[in-house]
């Protein structure tokens, strides 16, 4: 096995020259994207014992990773593990009591480790994602009906909200959209943003790691890391933007009707590619924290998006088909709060109890296009009640470990309540489906733990009366 002291970033076995180093749907993410991930943030009236004892579980979990080829998540929880020793715990009250001095010890030494395999690993996460961009800029655009949810036209006013011809003009009225060209040209290269270069050691450089050494990158690695390159764990099964992928022999669900416009090939700088940015209605000291006292940033949700998934999704729920959506948006500039700026419905086929993404490079490339940030998902219920069901669950599990603020919104069009939001329990709801074995999509879990919750009612979600986008990639009828 090449390991990743005698194996360069550029070196690929014989059998991986001519196949992508990834798997199909998979959401292959930039250093800046996987910091964000690791970054926790933790409350002062916590115990710090607790966070001692909750950073052992991490480095399991960052070793589990590593050794099952997952470099993505064994990335996020070995970084994770190390802001949280140089960045966090320094700041909290009782750090430099005595009876931790053990833990601050054992913790400094475990983080000059999980610097070395950081890293280590980063040049091969590098060259991964900048082949990924590539990959994505030669893809056809998508498709795209492009519309905005406005307040004032109320749910069934969607309006376009790119100046094309066709546009919904003062009088309320539309030309007739236009007709997409013979065949999909190429995604200019241009059209995928790359984030600017994220710098382990600028973001780590001086913190400190114990009372006398401060971390100075790169480091040099004294023992040979088990990583093959390229390589992907079988054991993620849920992709960070997909639902769970499975043998679904299903129709593709109904289109909605016909929008009023499309964009497609839009050049970089047009409304295609617009930054939208509604204005954020959360308090300064809003403040919540998950079951293990980490702190959760608030995310900003709008009121209309219920309704008008659900009435987007009628067609298929008069059908019993699922929809599902994917909950997209930015982080305020200077201040730790998400706001849903876009709701993207990706290309998919259902059945009444299940909904699987299908090509989802489209999506991440609109993503990557619009800058934004994935901050969660939503489907409906066609026909059953509101609630998690164990393939939901799984789905729910790989947003959060991405995001720990990531949200599910389920929607019941038949039943009261019509919708609801919920997360995962953390820790304890995440441990349980991460460590779920079951292969098949829906089996019982431990009932005696509560694996998930509901994230509204004086969680870290917070509703808000604003306008919203809608990406809509399913194609044109």
């Amino acid at each position: 096995m090449a390991t990743l002291r005698n194996l360069q970033p550029s070196e690929k076995t014989p059998s991986m020259r001519n196949k992508a180093p990834w798997k199909p749907g998979e959401r292959i993410c930039s250093l800046e994207e996987l910091y964000r991930a690791a970054d926790i943030r933790l409350s002062r009236k916590v115990p710090i014992a607790k966070y001692f004892r909750d950073l052992e579980e991490t480095l399991e979990k960052a070793k589990l990773r590593l050794m099952e080829q997952d470099l993505q998540y064994a990335y996020v929880f070995y970084l994770r593990y190390v802001t949280v020793v140089i960045k966090h715990l320094p700041n909290m009250p009782d750090y430099d009591k005595p009876e931790h001095a053990k833990s601050r010890e054992r913790a400094s030494k475990n983080a000059k480790k999980a610097l070395t395999v950081l890293e280590r690993l980063q040049p091969l996460l590098v060259e991964r994602y900048e082949e990924y961009v590539k990959y994505l800029s030669t893809l056809p655009r998508p498709k795209a009906a492009v519309s905005t949810y406005s307040t004032r036209h109320g749910i069934s006013g969607r309006k376009i909200s790119n100046p094309f011809e066709g546009v919904v003009g003062d009088s309320g009225s539309a030309a007739p959209p236009r007709t997409m060209p013979q065949g999909d040209r190429p995604i200019d290269a241009g059209l995928v943003k790359q984030p600017a270069r994220f710098s382990l050691t600028d973001t780590l450089q001086g913190l400190h790691i114990g009372s006398h050494s401060s971390v100075r990158l790169p480091v040099k690695p004294k023992e040979e890391l088990p990583v093959t390159y390229p390589s992907i764990s079988a054991t993620n099964h849920s992709s960070t933007q997909s639902s769970q992928p499975r043998n679904i022999d299903a129709p593709r669900p109904v289109l909605p009707p016909k929008p009023l416009e499309y964009h497609d090939n839009t050049p970089p700088g047009t409304a295609g590619a617009e930054s939208f940015m509604p204005p954020c209605f959360i308090n300064a000291a809003h403040s919540s924290l998950t079951e293990g006292g980490v702190r959760m940033r608030p995310i900003q949700v709008p009121e209309g998006i219920f309704e008008e998934f659900i009435d987007i999704a009628s067609k298929n729920t008069r059908s019993n088909l699922e929809t599902c959506g994917i909950l997209c948006g930015k982080q305020i500039p200077g201040q730790e709060a998400l706001v849903m700026t876009t709701l993207i419905i990706p290309k998919q086929r259902a059945t009444s109890d299940t909904c699987v993404t299908e090509h989802e490079e489209e999506l991440f490339v609109e993503q990557m296009d619009r800058d934004l940030i994935t901050l969660g998902w939503i489907h409906t219920h066609p026909s059953q009640t509101c609630f998690m069901s164990s393939l939901d669950l799984h789905t729910q599990c790989s947003y959060q470990l991405m995001l720990p603020e990531a949200i599910a919104i389920v929607c019941s069009p038949q039943h009261d309540p019509r919708f609801g939001i919920f997360r995962l329990t953390d820790p304890m709801g995440i441990d349980t489906i991460q460590s779920c074995k079951e292969k098949s999509a829906f089996h019982p879990h431990d009932d005696s733990k509560v694996i998930y919750t509901n994230a509204s009612d004086g969680s870290h979600v917070v509703l808000a009366n604003y306008d919203f986008d809608i990406v809509d990639i399913r194609g044109v009828l």
